[in-house]
């Protein structure tokens, strides 16, 4: 049972609550998903990002360390024959991965400010496909700007050329019209759920990535919901979405489910944390927007010099920290 709280505070709650079962206190690091066992698998995504919150906490020793170990990265032994960044390396920790950062998206953005900081003078290479999202998959435009505020401007980025905002928006229409026209008497489309995203497959065994641009997709990642939700002027029409979501059971009080099927036959309630990191994120956001509130997470980035130098990459006008 949970108490009686206005749903933009509950949604966010859960959310959070979500993420911190996955959280192990003793080690600092979060687990990929909650039911495994410590150390098994921790998830570096949802434990890192540390950078802002040190910000906001006012932790400048800790932001200065931080900072000390991203600097620290050797940027070009990283470097790809194309110029991208790789994945990482092997196993062994020596062999570089032949794959990496090169399609747009949120993901390679934020890797490529990662450079910035590392480097402000390293180069960076555009991205492939500019504006379009590898499938039309849903969290690809958005997790830029759980962190960020810049990514809301309707205004070309100096480095791909791409308007982020019009194209987020963009996303958003395909994903709301999909099932409709997909699947149109489909509970997913009489109750408006949408979300061709990325994360667990219906068993919960494999990872699954869907799309837009692809035919015939039946599995929704509702943590689009959230995570697109600011994109809405109005967020009355989110929390409507969210309250249909909750009397249909895929919104508990333990979070979001991680997956559901359009025509309802099933549904997944696992606690991945990677999911749950964007969830409360972007709950948050929804939070900030609905109750007209400053948003301390796109402030703090507003506030940090080495932040806003890097987001020069994207907008030269970013300008330095208030």
């Amino acid at each position: 049972e949970v108490r009686d709280m206005p749903r933009d505070l509950y949604c966010f709650s859960a959310s959070y609550a979500k993420l911190l079962r996955c959280h192990n206190l003793h080690s600092g690091f979060t687990r990929d998903r909650a039911h495994l066992d410590e150390g098994a698998f921790e998830s570096l995504a949802a434990t890192g990002l540390m950078l802002l919150a040190q910000r906001m906490l006012g932790m400048d020793k800790q932001a200065a360390e931080t900072l000390a170990l991203i600097r620290g990265i050797e940027i070009e032994s990283l470097r790809l024959p194309s110029g991208h960044l790789s994945h990482g390396l092997d196993h062994d920790g020596t062999r570089l991965l032949p794959h990496g950062w090169r399609d747009w998206g949120g993901e390679t953005a934020l890797v490529q400010l990662m450079q910035r900081l590392a480097q402000p003078e390293c180069r960076v290479v555009a991205s492939d496909r500019p504006g379009r999202a590898w499938q039309g998959t849903g969290f690809i435009p958005e997790i830029q700007s759980l962190l960020h505020p810049d990514f809301d401007r309707d205004q070309a980025d100096a480095l791909d050329g791409v308007h982020w905002k019009p194209v987020r928006h963009l996303m958003l229409g395909a994903q709301q019209a999909y099932f409709p026209k997909a699947m149109p008497s489909s509970p997913a489309a009489r109750l408006g759920i949408h979300g061709l995203s990325a994360g667990e497959n219906q068993h919960g065994n494999a990872y699954h990535v869907s799309g837009v641009d692809l035919t015939g997709q039946t599995l929704i990642h509702p943590h689009y919901i959230l995570m697109s939700a600011t994109l809405d002027p109005d967020p009355a029409r989110v929390l409507g979405l969210l309250e249909r979501l909750e009397k249909a059971g895929y919104f508990p009080p333990w979070g979001l489910v991680e997956n559901l099927t359009a025509d309802g036959s099933s549904y997944l309630p696992m606690n991945g944390a990677l999911n749950a990191g964007f969830e409360a994120l972007g709950a948050y956001h929804l939070l900030a927007k609905n109750r007209r509130i400053a948003d301390t997470i796109h402030e703090a980035s507003r506030q940090c010099p080495e932040i806003r130098q890097a987001m020069h990459l994207f907008y030269p006008d970013a300008g330095p920290a208030q």
